[in-house]
């Protein structure tokens, strides 16, 4: 199984959510201008909540593109837990090489939706993260 870990969605036309979407819609936006370079045209997807919460939570590598999702473009994962608070539960990202990324609370991370990326076993406390996904024209 590629997921061990609880999942929740948040509507991403929420009104109380609307501030969060207009900042990370700047992020990826200006991410896409000078990095990405795709054809976007917004969140078309709810927002995921995802709670690591006890030994042995893990999400393998996987991409966020796949059948019914081929318009993801730009993948965000919002670091909510600060890294104090758990052990494990490492996000990397495969992109020729394997990179563990920024753990720090609040830290926003940006990729390209077809990029492997996995969040190791979690070995002590809890760990949470906002994801949501800017698409654009299917991927081709």
């Amino acid at each position: 199984e590629t997921r061990n870990s609880t999942i929740r969605w948040m509507d991403v036309y929420s009104p109380k959510l609307e501030w969060m979407l207009k900042e990370l819609s700047r992020m990826a936006l200006e991410a896409n201008e000078t990095v990405f370079k795709s054809d976007l045209f917004g969140f078309t997807e709810n927002l995921q909540f995802t709670e690591y919460e006890e030994k042995g939570t893990y999400y393998d590598w996987h991409p966020d593109i796949g059948p019914g999702q081929n318009k993801r473009k730009v993948s965000i994962i919002v670091q909510l837990s600060d890294p104090r608070d758990y052990e494990g539960g490492e996000l990397e990202l495969n992109n020729g090489k394997i990179e563990a990324l920024d753990k720090s609370q609040g830290t926003v991370i940006l990729f390209p939706s077809f990029l492997l990326h996995r969040v190791t076993a979690l070995t002590k406390g809890s760990r949470y993260s906002l994801v949501c996904w800017i698409s654009g024209n299917a991927w081709r």
